[in-house]
């Protein structure tokens, strides 16, 4: 006996450090081991500058915010003050609770090995569809309703695999505070029904649970009668998201507006996604892979949030509960194909593979944040130096960026409020294009008058800077904007002009240069 016990000790003396930590304290390891991925992933982010919707949030609060966000959005404001670390900070602990409900919500659901949840909680952190929930400062407007609504449903799922009532009443604490002031989750109550229908084993269901989560839903609606009234039930707009959350780089502009001009085209895309899915279900033969995809759909019935841009991807911050659904369904064919054991180790290395993509992905968004809001900050210096030049003179933004691979420059939106990061300066906004590099991308000024100005892009195609929504791709194209109406007056082979005409008022007197970088050439 005494040999048999040197022999184990021995063992277990040659394996590494790592392995004997994860035999011995599997969920502690496993929640450290999370915490570092999400590190490795955002710390990138920690300096990133405010951008796009973060300025009318701050300036705000009761207008753009839920009403139980906009006091604690306050108190983080008067806090940090202009500290960006301190709000992503916050970001950053609320995500890591989205993670830790997600991987106990996997395990409890799947009931598989115990790394499967770590899977699917690490590629819910790293998708970089709702990369904005995270980098925005005002993310928590995403983070926290989607907290508790996954704390709710992990506490209901403890509760169906070991039942106890102070479960229960977690669950439906966190389903009040998900639901009640957060219009967005109106539908969750969807996804305890399919996991009373679909997850929980026929002799143990029990309908009568679900009467709680049905009268907060009922109160909550009328709480919200107005919003969903208002809501345009646009099946496009609803469930087209849904495919970034697999496939979280965006389309090409070319794509986005050919699906837009060509409904029939979206239409059969779609089908062939269902036909796919469908015929995988039907090999797999697991509920819990039908749960998620159809708790996906179920939470989109009211989507509550505004359209997702399928280029940019800006909106994709609503898509938090979605893309922990998909994990779920993906971990639970994940389990299926592992059953065969051959393709056991096939498995392992191809999530290993998948979770540093999405990784190089997540980081590769993380660094496009940080140059746009570099370029925030150096338009911002401008911008405030003209107002001390000549105070009160509105000066001309043109071009108004407003994308970098994905992230909000919005420059018109961090000159327009007061803020911690930002004074309101006159300006007028025209043109808005999206940001590329210089050498990829260059702009002259050609002419600019009081009633008429000219400008040259060279190095794009006008889709490629002014894509779907606003859609150029021929001459004499037009678009109207408060400020002024664009026209395409030329293109080439990766060349054409715009015309500026003001609407009501002439063009102010001075172009906004930017950075030194941006070389924007004036007559």
């Amino acid at each position: 006996m005494n040999t048999l016990s040197e022999n184990n000790l021995a063992e277990n003396t040659r394996e590494p450090i790592l392995v004997r930590l994860r035999r011995t304290y599997k969920v502690g390891y496993d929640a450290v081991s999370m915490l570092v991925y999400l590190l490795l992933v955002f710390a990138w982010g920690l300096w990133v500058y405010p951008l796009g919707r973060d300025y009318a949030a701050m300036a705000d609060l009761a207008g753009t915010m839920p009403r139980v966000v906009a006091p604690v959005f306050a108190w983080q404001m008067d806090l940090f003050g202009a500290w960006t670390m301190g709000y992503i900070l916050i970001n950053l602990f609320l995500l890591y609770g989205c993670m830790l409900a997600t991987y106990g919500f996997v395990n409890l659901t799947v009931r598989g090995p115990i790394w499967l949840g770590v899977l699917a909680a690490t590629l819910f952190m790293a998708n970089p569809v709702h990369t904005e929930a995270v980098l925005n400062i005002s993310g928590m407007v995403d983070l926290l309703p989607a907290f508790f609504a996954l704390m709710s449903l992990a506490f209901y799922a403890a509760h169906i695999r070991f039942p106890a009532r102070r479960r229960i009443a977690i669950s439906v604490m966190a389903f009040f505070i998900a639901v009640a002031p957060f219009k967005a989750n109106l539908a969750l109550v969807l996804v305890i029904a399919l996991y009373e229908w679909l997850i929980v084993p026929r002799e143990d269901r029990a309908p009568i649970r679900l009467i709680p989560f049905a009268l907060i839903t009922i109160l909550a609606a009328a709480t919200h009668f107005r919003a969903l009234a208002d809501q345009p039930y646009d099946l496009g707009v609803m469930f087209t998201p849904l495919y970034f959350v697999f496939y979280p780089i965006g389309f090409l502009p070319e794509t986005a507006r050919t699906l837009h001009e060509v409904p029939a085209l979206s239409w059969t895309a779609g089908g062939a996604v269902l036909v796919c899915v469908a015929l995988i279900y039907r090999k797999a033969r697991r509920p819990a892979i039908l749960f998620g995809l159809l708790g996906m759909v179920g939470l989109r019935l009211y989507h509550g949030g505004p359209e997702v841009d399928p280029v940019h991807m800006t909106g994709g911050g609503q898509l938090l509960l979605e893309s922990a659904l998909f994990c779920l369904a993906f971990v639970a064919l994940c389990h299926r194909i592992m059953d065969h054991p051959k393709w056991r180790s096939v498995v392992v290395w191809a999530t290993t593979v998948l979770a540093i993509t999405f990784f190089v992905l997540q980081i590769r968004v993380n660094l496009a944040w940080h140059h746009a809001g570099q370029a925030v900050q150096e338009v911002q210096a401008a911008a405030q130096a003209h107002e001390e030049a000549r105070p009160d003179t509105p000066f001309a933004l043109a071009p108004d960026f407003q994308y970098h691979l994905g992230a909000p420059m919005m420059l018109s939106e961090a000159l327009s409020h007061d803020t911690p990061f930002s004074q309101q300066v006159p300006h007028v906004a025209l043109f808005p294009l999206h940001y590329k590099r210089p050498g990829v991308m260059d702009i002259e000024v050609l002419e600019w008058a009081p009633h008429y100005a000219l400008l040259e892009i060279r190095g794009k195609r006008p889709i490629d800077v002014v894509p779907w929504p606003y859609g150029w791709s021929l001459e004499r194209d037009t678009s109207e904007y408060p400020e002024a109406t664009v026209t395409l007056t030329m293109v080439e082979e990766e060349r054409f002009r715009v015309r500026i005409i003001p609407r009501n008022q002439r063009l102010p007197e001075y172009l906004l240069h930017g950075p030194p970088e941006w070389d924007i050439r004036r007559p």
